[in-house]
């Protein structure tokens, strides 16, 4: 049997969870919640229904199928999916894709599938003691072309010369070829004596 407790609300509370048992009837009890697990891997989230493994396994449900968090993880008791594909820059760690919930003989297992197709990648690359943009392109080329087909952001780092200047848009039309976008984010400083 599949329980569920979808987010109904701008805000919701752990109440679903708190008040719900799974009956004792010899069957296996899943539960599908939309609810942010506190106290593992993500910080509380008050607002998200916040529940933790306890409160969930005093549910006396077999599994937990649980919706929230984009980045996909699971254990012998409980799962998280993960988005089918990362939305945006802040996604680009965790996997994302679908589990397979297999439920016989009384037990619950689930096979993390990955599925995605976009990546987001994020690359630090010092051009410490660049002179010229010249050599900042090559550095971001040579980044771009380790990861084809990515939403690749080069942060670069380092001093560099006083004359130097980093027209991040232009090197970003020049080196995105084979990525889905590249974004330039510019930290280096200038050099002095």
């Amino acid at each position: 049997t599949v329980w569920g407790a979808a987010f109904t609300a701008r805000n919701c509370d752990a109440s679903a969870v708190a008040r719900f048992r799974a009956p004792d009837d010899g069957g296996t009890h899943v539960l599908l919640i939309h609810a942010a697990l506190t106290g593992e891997q993500w910080a509380e989230e008050a607002d998200y229904r916040p529940v933790t493994r306890a409160q969930l396994q005093a549910t006396r449900v077999a599994y937990a199928m649980l919706g929230h968090f984009h980045d996909g993880r699971g254990d012998g008791f409980l799962c998280y999916p993960g988005s089918p594909e990362p939305l945006d820059w802040g996604e680009r760690s965790g996997a994302h894709g679908a589990s397979i919930v297999d439920v016989a003989d009384g037990t619950v297992t689930s096979e993390a599938i990955a599925i995605a197709r976009r990546r987001y990648v994020e690359r630090t690359v010092s051009v410490a003691g660049a002179s010229g943009s010249a050599q900042v392109e090559v550095a971001v080329a040579t980044a771009a072309a380790e990861e084809p087909g990515a939403s690749l952001r080069v942060v670069l780092t380092g001093e560099i010369e006083p004359g130097c200047e980093i027209d991040a848009r232009s090197i970003a039309e020049r080196c995105g070829a084979g990525l889905t976008e590249l974004a330039i984010v510019d930290r280096t400083v200038p050099a002095y004596d």
